[in-house]
């Protein structure tokens, strides 16, 4: 055999196992995909086990439930447990929890990234803080995945009406709460509460779809591939610039104008608003209420000190001397932008992972303390 026909001969293997190997990176990524969606089915399952619905929260979290979830992405899967106490707040043990406490008690307030989706409740920093704290205080968590300002006021209204007493209010706002007050939710006049249909299109359109996307959707090993070298040639600019252009539409107007003037000022109005209820709400009881400030990856990624939702909650709270803990700074000042991402959060996700809860403990703890309980109610 000539040496032009041994190469031509070396290619037509070459090609054939390419294409063998093209053809089992797709059928391996169909299984991979049906498994995820197995996962994603459990997960979906357990969550519906949990947060159940309800007329004037749109969902809640059901009282004395437990169930083991499995998060579906990115791999490998992430198990954890959701565990909800008497009164169907977040705990570690399905115990019953007596309305009045014989020690100082603080409720803890705000979305998912307070619930501690995705995470143990021990990881959480609520049950982190209430370790440092010890017995002297206990710490009770009433975040519910996925609600807004108006929800957070009817649920430590709830809470109230049924009897709870707790000594003060730690409220965590999410960037997203515009855009749940100005579109996802609607309230109506007898109280119930239900999400917009086609809540999402009434944003300015998302991104278009990139071909990496559509790489990722039908292959694995092309994809991962792909994914360590660009990880070899990338330099750090181009990655940060990378992170920079994901972003979530639901937060987008604290940077971008379209997104602001969609829905931004409109639903911050709003929240105002509804928070200034829960002030008065509170107010009225003697029950101090404190903010707390947490970023998401994509503050981080631009470094965003001083961004829209800060300074909403700065004015806020410096008009109605209500004390403010930003820890966008403590995150963004102290840790390169990248390793923060990447070490303090679920990948691809917003929410904390077990390191970001510890983190944000730790921080918090260095510039709140629960107050000193002057008079039992």
């Amino acid at each position: 055999m000539s040496a032009r026909r041994r190469w031509a001969w070396y290619a037509l293997l070459a090609g054939a196992a390419l294409a063998a190997l093209g053809v089992l990176d797709v059928l391996g990524t169909l299984a991979l995909r049906r498994y995820a969606e197995t996962l994603k089915e459990r997960w979906s399952a357990c969550h519906a086990t949990v947060h159940v619905r309800s007329d004037s929260l749109h969902h809640t979290l059901a009282p004395g439930l437990r169930c083991d979830a499995q998060r579906w992405g990115p791999w490998p899967p992430h198990s954890y447990s959701l565990v909800t106490n008497s009164l169907g707040l977040r705990d570690s043990e399905t115990r019953t929890v007596p309305l009045r406490a014989d020690r100082y008690r603080v409720l803890f307030a705000g979305d998912g990234i307070t619930e501690g989706l995705y995470v143990d409740y021990e990881e959480t920093f609520t049950a982190r803080i209430q370790a440092r704290l010890g017995n002297d205080v206990e710490i009770l968590n009433a975040a519910v995945d996925n609600h807004g300002p108006r929800l957070y006021l009817r649920r430590v209204e709830s809470l109230l009406k049924q009897g709870v007493m707790f000594d003060e209010v730690v409220l965590v706002p999410s960037i997203t709460d515009p855009y749940q007050e100005a579109i996802h939710y609607v309230f109506s006049p007898s109280g119930h509460v239900v999400t917009r249909a086609q809540a999402r299109t009434a944003l300015p359109a998302w991104p278009e779809t990139r071909w990496q996307d559509s790489v990722n959707a039908h292959t694995t090993l092309v994809y991962w591939l792909g994914f360590r070298a660009r990880a070899l040639v990338e330099n750090r600019e181009r990655r940060l610039e990378r992170r920079r252009a994901e972003y979530d539409p639901r937060a987008a107007w604290n940077r971008s104008p379209e997104y602001y003037a969609a829905h931004g000022a409109r639903g911050l109005a709003m929240t105002s608003e509804a928070i200034d209820e829960l002030r008065a709400l509170l107010g009225a009881r003697g029950i101090p209420l404190t903010i707390v400030t947490i970023p998401w990856p994509e503050n981080i990624a631009w470094q965003e000190r001083d961004s829209r939702f800060v300074r909403f909650w700065r004015e806020w709270c410096a008009a109605r001397e209500v004390p403010l803990v930003d820890l966008f700074p403590a995150f963004i000042e102290r840790r390169d932008p990248l390793t923060a991402i990447d070490t303090l959060f679920v990948p691809a996700d917003v929410h904390l992972n077990a390191r970001g809860h510890a983190a944000v403990a730790e921080d918090l703890l260095a510039a709140w303390q629960p107050r000193t309980r002057t008079a039992r109610r």
